[in-house]
């Protein structure tokens, strides 16, 4: 159901799959053409995390951009927070969470705008976030990854050494989906992130540079790490949550490799940091040992489980 006739056109470049998987939406597409769209996936999101962020989109520097929400399920009205926002565009509320990959690849379908830039639902955009995403898009580069900076001086933070690569612009893959953005073309040239790896995210910024690059395409140089677009954003510090974080991540990341077998060496040929140098103390050594002890275990009972699942008669399968 939708409010808009002019919704009619932005589904235009949706498959028939994803258009069942729409329940409302509503359609204000720009009075002007729009060098970026920034698509936003909303799932379970605490309102007061949306509302920051909906102000760094109102404070960005630059208006050139529509912003696109797809809502996974909330428990509250996204939609009445994010109609106030000048740059909003279209709004799709899903009619189940369909994982963040499918949501990101229907909001990339509908852009009006050559740029799509992908912006975490708890990340809190710096106020040249867009404009820098834009700016460094002019020309042969494809894709782009920004910095995260977190506003804690925690062990959590500081064991996400992929958050920040330093001062220095330098090729990379795409390992922060929610501070990325492409090329839309070059984007649905290969359908977008890869709906077959898992309905949560996982590395699959990693596995579409991978097949961009391994389409022939593309160069590996087209693809990079940049300082200049910033979001902010804090791990969560609750232990519990963190393993089950860490956990859910190497299990995607190991059905990943199963997959697609060039990817963990096409990943190392970038000039990686080294890890340990984020994490310093005697203290957050042990308990970076602890949690990946403990992610790796987690990652194998869960790959026992579904194995046992998979061998069950169909009529003795429970619901995962």
């Amino acid at each position: 159901m939708t409010e808009d006739s002019g919704w009619d056109r932005r589904v235009s470049g949706l498959s028939d799959r994803h258009r069942r998987e729409v329940d409302s939406s509503f359609d204000d597409p720009p009075a002007r053409p729009v060098a970026a769209s920034v698509v936003i996936v909303t799932y379970r999101t605490a309102r007061e995390e949306l509302e920051a962020l909906v102000d760094g989109l109102a404070g960005q520097s630059t208006d050139e951009f529509e912003t696109i929400v797809v809502d996974n399920g909330n428990g509250w009205p996204v939609d009445r927070l994010v109609r106030d926002l000048d740059s909003l565009s279209a709004y799709v509320k899903l009619r189940r969470n369909c994982g963040v990959t499918v949501a990101r690849n229907i909001g990339a379908r509908i852009a009006a705008s050559d740029v799509v830039v992908f912006l975490d639902d708890d990340a809190v955009p710096g106020r040249d976030f867009v404009d820098a995403h834009l700016r460094l898009q002019d020309g042969d580069i494809v894709g782009v990854r920004g910095r995260v900076a977190t506003t804690e001086d925690t062990f959590y933070n500081r064991y996400q050494w992929w958050y920040d690569l330093g001062d220095e612009p330098k090729p990379y893959h795409l390992n922060t989906e929610g501070n990325s953005s492409y090329d839309r073309e070059a984007f649905l040239s290969v359908g977008g992130f890869d709906e077959g790896l898992a309905s949560r995210a996982g590395h699959e910024g990693t596995d579409l540079t991978y097949r961009l690059v391994d389409s022939g395409g593309y160069d590996r140089d087209q693809f990079m790490y940049h300082p200049d677009p910033v979001v902010y954003h804090d791990m969560d510090s609750d232990p519990v949550s963190y393993l089950k974080k860490r956990t859910t991540r190497r299990y995607h990341r190991q059905r990943l490799l199963d997959r697609r077998p060039g990817l963990a060496e096409f990943a190392r040929s970038y000039d990686d940091p080294e890890a340990d140098l984020a994490v310093e103390s005697y203290r957050d050594r042990l308990l970076a040992m602890a949690f990946r002890g403990l992610s790796r275990l987690g990652c194998r009972l869960i790959m026992l489980k579904r194995g046992v699942f998979m061998r069950l008669p169909l009529g003795n399968r429970a619901t995962e």
